[in-house]
Formats: structure tokens, sequence, C-alpha cells
């Protein structure tokens, strides 16, 4: 059977979406230190564990790795999808997992409110705080990308692959990134 037609109109949705959840993963590894699982379903949405608490983000750190799913979207503009065919869709690879991971999904907020909700959390009698609070965590997210985003394209490139991915906490070495 011959390989499927790899396109830019059947691999550029998904590898944006997973090009999206590897700039969460990489940044919650990186910046919190934190063990970060991410996956991408047949239906083309995608999650990210950070290994946290979800919702509002508690710290800075917190919402630059929430804004850098959405800054980390550019890169699909520089690299284009693998080579190989995407994965199957995690819920047929995973039933389990895709289950546990997608119940998680429903009562996520989105990352813009989630990181609107932290610019303005403590600081609500202080309007004129809230677009820069803004500004420097979507800044800050985009110079992450920049920095680390040969490790978001090799996370993202495991994840178009696999469905699934998780980066520990403690690498064994440097730059190392560990495919389910």
């Amino acid at each position: 059977m011959p390989a499927p037609r790899l396109t830019n109109e059947n691999t550029a949705a998904p590898w944006r979406t997973c090009l999206h959840e590897a700039g969460h993963a990489v940044a919650g590894w990186r910046l919190l230190h934190r063990t970060t699982r991410a996956a991408v379903f047949g239906n083309g949405s995608g999650v990210a564990d950070l290994g946290g608490e979800g919702g509002v983000p508690v710290c800075f750190k917190d919402a630059a790795a929430t804004a850098a799913g959405k800054a980390a979207e550019s890169l699909a503009d520089l690299y284009p999808p693998p080579l190989v065919a995407m994965a199957e869709p995690l819920e047929k690879t995973y039933p389990e997992e895709a289950g546990r991971l997608m119940a998680g999904v429903a009562s996520l907020m989105p990352d813009e409110v989630a990181i609107a909700r932290w610019c303005i959390e403590g600081r609500e009698d202080q309007p004129n705080l809230w677009a820069k609070r803004h500004d420097w965590v979507r800044a800050s997210a985009s110079e992450f990308v920049l920095e680390y985003q040969h490790e978001i394209v090799e996370t993202a490139a495991g994840l178009y692959a696999r469905g699934v991915i998780t980066l520990p906490a403690e690498p064994a070495q440097e730059g190392t990134v560990h495919v389910d």
C-alpha cells in the first residue's frame, strides 16, 4: 500500500496543532521544570498537561507557558510538517489515555482566557496594568519560542508521528525528548 499523500492541505492544521501543544509542553518543561505531556486527537484538537493545577496561571512562568502555545504556532511558517505519516488518532491507539485527557480538556478554559485572568487577578482596581502584563507575557512567550524553537519543533514532530509525547522533569541529558 502506498504511503499517504503528504500535502499542505492535509498536514498544515494538524502540524500547527502539534506545534501549539509542543510550545506549551517545552515551556512547562523548561520554565516550570515539570514533567509535561502533550497529545493530539482525531478531531484536530490537542492538549498539553503542564504538570500543574490547570486553570488560571499562578505565576508569570505559568502564564508564559500558557502563552507559548499560540506563539509556537508561528513556527509553522518556518518549518514544514515532517515527511512521515501522521499518527493514528489517539482515541484509536491509546483509548484509555485519550479518554482521560479528553475529559480534562472539557474542564479547561481557553489559553487566552487563562492569560487574561492572570493579568487581572489581584489587580482588579488597576486596569492600566492589565494590558502591560498581557504584553509582557506574550512578548516573553515569543522570546521563549525563538530561543527554544528547535526543541519545540522536535517535540512537535514526535507528537505528529506518535500522537502523544512526554518530556520528563529531569531528562537524562540536555535536549532529550522521550516519545511514548
